[in-house]
């Protein structure tokens, strides 16, 4: 019995994991689009493991020592600093806004980790 509960608890909790939980939104959004990404925070290098559309550019944002060891060409890595916002964290800012102004997106997938 103990077996089958630790399975099922094993289960649930890589279920709850960011990259899961992005893979299935990603998954009920409609492909045909033009998205652009937004991933902020401390958990933005896994939500980014999980984005799987078709055609996006995404940018992420998140304290110097979470960032991701890599990403694609896609992505745009953005720096901050945890808990007390430095320079970095407002130029951070500034480019998330110049993304989010971009008209070249039908759409846009935000997720936040805090």
């Amino acid at each position: 019995m103990g077996r089958r509960i630790a399975a099922a608890l094993g289960r649930a909790l890589r279920g709850l994991h960011p990259r899961s939980a992005l893979k299935a939104a990603c998954r009920s959004l409609p492909q045909r689009r033009r998205w652009g990404v937004i991933l902020l925070g401390k958990d933005a290098a896994a939500m980014m493991e999980g984005i799987v559309l078709r055609d996006f550019r995404g940018v992420l944002a998140a304290p110097r020592h979470q960032l991701p060891e890599q990403a694609s060409r896609r992505w745009t890595v953005l720096p901050g600093a945890h808990p007390i916002p430095d320079r970095s964290s407002f130029a951070a800012g500034e480019a998330l806004a110049a993304f989010a102004a971009d008209p070249a997106f039908d759409a846009f997938l935000v997720g936040i980790s805090g």
